[in-house]
């Protein structure tokens, strides 16, 4: 694969990831609680994203439940980039990527707060 296609994809992939991350930053009341959260959603995708397990030794209705997430995505989309296909190939992955950027990048700006007491 190309190597600008191939960065393009993983910038993708680190925005969705990265907004999700701020999503939790701006919820979350205390850097204890973000750190919680931060393990439940990242363990699990990380999990059944298929880079640490193959994706085909999970049940099927489980490797359905895991295309939803967005690292899995991301697994997809950078495999085939790296492979050579075009994006073309990976408009649902990117598709999901952006909606999951977008999204939690605009709840991440209406939930954030500024806390004073913390930051003394």
């Amino acid at each position: 694969g190309s190597p600008g296609a191939i960065a393009a994809a993983y910038l993708l992939v680190l925005v969705s990831i990265f907004s999700i991350g701020l999503l939790i930053a701006s919820t979350a009341k205390d850097i204890k609680q973000a750190g919680i959260i931060c393990s439940i959603l990242y363990f699990p995708m990380l999990l059944f994203s298929g880079t640490t397990i193959p994706i085909h030794v999970f049940p099927p209705p489980l490797q359905t439940a895991a295309g939803i997430l967005p690292l899995r995505q991301g697994i997809i989309l950078l495999n085939g980039v790296s492979n050579g296909d075009s994006f073309a190939h990976f408009v649902p992955q990117i598709a999901v990527l952006l909606l999951i950027a977008l999204v939690a990048a605009v709840a991440s700006i209406f939930t954030f707060r500024w806390d004073m007491d913390s930051a003394r």
